[in-house]
């Protein structure tokens, strides 16, 4: 019989448990950093995001009391301006008087205040845009019902990043 060469007993044992708890900490430190940009860039704070406090929408669009059904109404005609521009006469009322909404699920955000016709980080958040931008020097505003667990917890108006209007040289 051939003389056959037996290792030190253990050592491929210790490679690879260095290879696991190696790749065990490269997992966790990967899942760690996901968690912490998740928590920071979707997080309650919203970073990069641009909000209008509620003093501001009341100086820009006025006090005008929130009816519903004219908010709602206004969401179906064929002029979107105008029915831009009722949604905002109300967005202040609306921002004052959001305890109302706090805690209703988004379905029922729907029967009430109409078809979203914006968009924010989700879909699951209903968006009412109150200032499109139909010229290029103007900004896009939009009212957001902003969900945690499906259910609203505040109401904001947000800027939506960018002009809608696409610039002339596209054209």
């Amino acid at each position: 019989m051939g003389a056959t060469m037996v290792g030190i007993p253990g050592k491929k044992m210790k490679r690879s448990a260095k290879f696991f708890f190696a790749m065990a900490g490269i997992v966790l430190l990967m899942f760690f950093s996901l968690a912490v940009w998740v928590g920071w860039f979707w997080g309650p704070a919203y970073p990069f995001r641009e909000f209008m406090s509620t003093e501001k929408v009341c100086q820009r669009w006025g006090r005008h009391p929130l009816d519903t059904e004219k908010f709602k109404a206004a969401g179906r005609s064929a002029d979107r301006a105008a029915d831009e521009a009722v949604r905002a006469e109300m967005a202040c009322s609306l921002l004052e008087n959001q305890d109302e909404y706090l805690g209703k699920d988004r379905l029922e955000i729907t029967d009430i205040f109409g078809y979203p016709d914006g968009w924010f980080i989700s879909e699951y958040d209903q968006t009412y845009l109150i200032n499109d931008a139909d010229r290029a020097d103007r900004d896009v505003w939009q009212i957001v019902f902003l969900t945690r667990r499906g259910e609203v917890s505040e109401i904001v108006v947000h800027k939506n990043c960018c002009r809608s209007v696409a610039p002339e040289s596209v054209y």
